[in-house]
């Protein structure tokens, strides 16, 4: 029995677009290296500091997923919440900040997605 192994065959158009869509994404990124590495310090500080966020745990998944539901954030969204959400589904009144910067311009189509629903 000489059986020939059965492979999806490759749509050369369509690699081809994801390597110029891969390239452009790699390209982006480096510039936006470039951007960071000449901002002025104070302001690039402020950007990268990671003194703005925490860590929640819990014993188990379970209770991580119960708390969630308790406060209506998605389970997809487990690893990382936004911070002014969750103060304001437990409602905290945070005080305003004036934030001033933006790293890039692209939105993260997923992302976008969950913003949306």
């Amino acid at each position: 029995m000489n059986k020939k192994a059965a492979f999806t065959p490759r749509n050369v158009q369509t690699g081809q677009r994801a390597d110029k869509e891969s390239q452009a994404q790699l390209e982006n990124l480096r510039q936006e290296f470039e951007r960071v590495s000449k901002m002025p310090q104070q302001l690039r500080q402020r950007v990268t500091d990671s003194e703005y966020w925490c860590a929640v745990c819990f014993q188990t998944r379970e209770q991580l997923m119960a708390f969630l539901k308790v406060l209506d954030i998605p389970a997809k969204e487990n690893k990382y919440v936004d911070g002014l959400v969750l103060a304001q589904k437990l409602g905290i009144t945070l005080p305003p900040a004036e934030v001033r910067f933006r790293l890039s311009d692209h939105v993260d189509k997923d992302f976008l997605e969950l913003t949306e629903k």
